[in-house]
């Protein structure tokens, strides 16, 4: 009634929380991925991803793939991510593997052979969009080992095996020293494509430090100490290594 508190209800003010929208909700880039598939003992096998040294939610890794292979991915296990969204997953062939979106989600594989995966994500609102990307398998000598040579060069290219329990081999060392090993993708820096070797299993540097080299800045144990004439072997099937 006008003029009156008849018919007004008194109440106390209540504020709400801000659910929708919130930022204490918002994502953050993925830390870890894996691979499954046909190449990994028919699916049974989630293989990690290294992480590329400095640049988050980006990963990459060594694989080889059988003729017409089929394989999907995920930021952590069993989480199955293929091709069944286009919008959220872009694959880029840069190795003329043939690389496309089967019918039933799977990403498929025609040619066989060993490639480098790299996988880029990025967030979309709350959710993950990717960028998968088949690149050429290709492994380099760094160092004091080939003489000095810091940067890609033909003549310190691992040579590639046809079969995917095979190694991959270096050049005859020229020099004493500390040998340092990485892949290669367009646009990114050596060193965060690094790996060593540690008590035979080839070990990844991924967001570690090493300034100075691996001897001096993570420990011995982590240091491939090269002589001329030695070889190093790389079996990125079993993720093993030695110099011989």
């Amino acid at each position: 009634v006008t003029g009156t508190n008849e018919g007004t209800g008194l109440s106390n003010i209540i504020e709400l929380p801000k659910v929708l929208g919130s930022s204490d909700t918002a994502i953050e880039l993925p830390t870890t991925m894996f691979l499954v598939g046909s190449m990994l003992n028919e699916w049974s096998v989630w293989k990690p991803m290294p992480q590329i040294n400095s640049f988050a939610g980006e990963f990459w890794s060594m694989v080889y793939f059988e003729e017409n292979a089929t394989f999907k991915f995920g930021t952590q296990e069993e989480e199955y991510i293929g091709a069944e969204d286009p919008a959220r997953v872009s694959l880029i062939d840069k190795a003329e593997s043939g690389i496309k979106g089967a019918s039933d989600g799977n990403i498929t594989v025609p040619t066989a052979g060993w490639y480098v995966v790299h996988i880029k994500t990025t967030i979309d609102g709350n959710n993950y969009k990717f960028e998968l990307s088949l690149n050429p398998a290709e492994v380099y000598l760094f160092g004091n080992t080939n003489g000095g040579v810091w940067d890609y060069d033909e003549n310190w290219k691992f040579t590639n095996p046809d079969t995917p329990d095979g190694e991959f081999i270096s050049p005859a060392m020229v020099a004493s020293g500390e040998a340092r090993m990485c892949i290669i993708l367009d646009g990114y820096d050596w060193w965060r494509l690094e790996f060593t070797l540690y008590k035979d299993a080839i070990f990844y540097r991924e967001n570690r430090g090493v300034n100075d080299g691996w001897a001096a800045d993570i420990g011995a144990d982590y240091s491939v100490q090269g002589e001329p004439g030695k070889k190093i072997h790389l079996n990125f099937a079993s993720e093993t290594g030695a110099l011989k």
